[in-house]
This record gives C-alpha cells, sequence and structure tokens, in this order.
C-alpha cells in the first residue's frame, strides 16, 4: 500500500463526522438537475446537496438576523448613541432600586 493510499484512508480527526440525516422526496425533474450539476463538479451528490443546503441556510440565517438601515435610520441610531439623551427620573430610580438590591445579595 502507497504512502497515499494510507494516509487516504485514516480518518481526519479534524473533520467533524457526518451522523445527522435528512431525508426529502423531490420531484424526479429536481433529482435529475442535482445529479447532472453534481457530476458537472465532479462530486457526489449527497456533498453537492450539503453544501447547497449550507449555503441556503446561511444567506437566510444572515437575511433575518442583519439589519439593513436606510441611510436616515443610520443617522438617527448612531446619533442616539453618540449623543444619548439624559437618563430621566424613572430610570435613575430604577438604577438605584437595583443597586441596593444587589448589594443586599
Amino acid at each position: 500500500m502507497t504512502a497515499l493510499k494510507k494516509t487516504a484512508s485514516k480518518a481526519n480527526p479534524k473533520t467533524p463526522r457526518k451522523s445527522a440525516r435528512f431525508d426529502i422526496r423531490v420531484t424526479p425533474e429536481l433529482h435529475e438537475m442535482v445529479v447532472h450539476a453534481a457530476l458537472l463538479e465532479g462530486r457526489n451528490t449527497s456533498d453537492f446537496m450539503a453544501d447547497a443546503v449550507r449555503e441556503a441556510a446561511t444567506r437566510s440565517i444572515e437575511r433575518h438576523e442583519r439589519w439593513v438601515l436606510s441611510k436616515q435610520d443610520r443617522e438617527i441610531f448612531l446619533n442616539a448613541l453618540l449623543n444619548p439623551p439624559e437618563p430621566s427620573a424613572k430610570a435613575l430610580e430604577a438604577v438605584a432600586r437595583y443597586r441596593r438590591m444587589v448589594e443586599r445579595r
């Protein structure tokens, strides 16, 4: 056995073990499209689909977790950060209550 084959046969300890699965039903047309695309890239369908799902999930998460502000909203937000209003009497009372509560512990 060559050194290359020995190395390739051992699992990479840094690569997470693939133990979770998705079992999905697709139309014959989508199945054919995925198989064709995977073949064009020289990959197996599982790796092709895993990468496609990862990309779609990443885009979805970014779209829902990232705020895109208009120029006006950005200016209002930055102005509030750079020039915060004075705390109200109720806010100051809440801070005092909190400090008393924390001191008792």
